[in-house]
């Protein structure tokens, strides 16, 4: 039985804890979060004990969650893996570089799991239709949000956009070559809308748009590649894929639809990290992988800062 305590118990962090009330081999050994009052009320929906610093969790627990805002991962992150816990933060995984690089070192040294919270990467069509898509050579990724008053302590590069990036390094595995983008705050004093360009030194070329100022929401990624056009909607849980075959010379347009298993992407997730923190199977995502996406979000945010906001 793994002892798990959650830090920072708001909207995702409510679902964490619900979720791993699911998991077998879980015991959810508390909560904490510096609002008293939503943490208590937590504590009563899901009947887990409250406590009143995160040292005591800690302490108590072989493994925590971080779903606390991005300015804070590095510094509960440190404390949890500093005392030999397994450590799942949210992502994205720190603010800085510098953050990210010392926490991985730190989960190195101490032999622990360090998990950030790429979400994507567990959503069933994804799972379901990731094993077709091969040396893509054009990538187009649409991430529209209504806006919530929750993750804008970060630029929108940070809080939506960085899902697409880790999505798109897990198929182009070539460097970077160039970067091109955009992007103004609309509601916040951060960046609330962006496109980036980014071209790689294979050829591959990717165009990524976030924005969490929209009226609707979408979630789509599209890759197309040698004879093939894959089109995943995270959001619905389906994708096609439009092939081209010839048939006595004549070329024809075939079209699959690929759907998700019905089981959420947090709870897949979620017990990943358990089956990793067992040794039953590898991490589906590393911290180093997490720390690439953050690597080319920081580019992206120095880029927007270059062109300088239009008046």
């Amino acid at each position: 039985m793994i002892k798990i305590g959650v830090i920072g118990v708001g909207y995702l962090g409510r679902h964490h804890v619900r979720i791993l009330k699911r998991i077998e081999r879980v015991e959810v050994i508390g909560v904490y979060d510096i609002d008293e009052e939503r943490a208590n009320n937590i504590g009563n929906e899901f009947e887990v004990p409250v406590f009143d610093n995160d040292s005591g969790l800690i302490e108590s627990a072989d493994a925590v969650f971080v779903v606390t805002p991005t300015s804070t991962h590095y510094e509960i992150g440190k404390k949890i893996i500093g005392l030999g816990k397994h450590c799942f933060i949210e992502k994205p995984l720190t603010y800085s570089l510098e953050e990210a690089d010392e926490l991985i070192e730190l989960s190195r040294e101490k032999g622990v799991v360090l998990m950030t919270g790429h979400v994507e990467r567990f959503n069933p069509v994804f799972l379901a239709i990731k094993e077709r898509i091969s040396n893509p050579l054009f990538i187009e990724s649409h991430r529209l949000s209504r806006f919530k008053m929750r993750g804008d302590d970060v630029s929108v590069v940070l809080d939506l956009m960085v899902h697409d990036l880790d999505l798109i390094l897990c198929f182009v595995k070539s460097p970077i070559k160039y970067i091109s983008a955009a992007g103004v705050p609309v509601l916040t004093d951060s960046i609330d809308i962006a496109n980036a360009r980014i071209e790689f030194e294979n050829g591959a070329i990717a165009n990524i748009t976030a924005s969490r100022v929209s009226k609707d929401k979408m979630r789509k990624l599209r890759f197309f590649q040698k004879y093939c056009y894959i089109s995943i909607d995270f959001l619905n849980r389906v994708a096609q894929v439009y092939r081209l075959l010839r048939e006595n010379g004549e070329p024809r347009i075939v079209i699959d639809e690929v759907n998700g298993k019905n089981e959420e992407p947090l709870y897949l997730e979620d017990l990943s990290f358990v089956e990793t923190i067992l040794g039953e199977r590898e991490p589906e995502i590393t911290p180093e992988e997490a720390r690439n996406a953050l690597e080319v979000a920081h580019r992206i945010l120095q880029e927007i800062e270059k062109r300088g906001i239009p008046d």
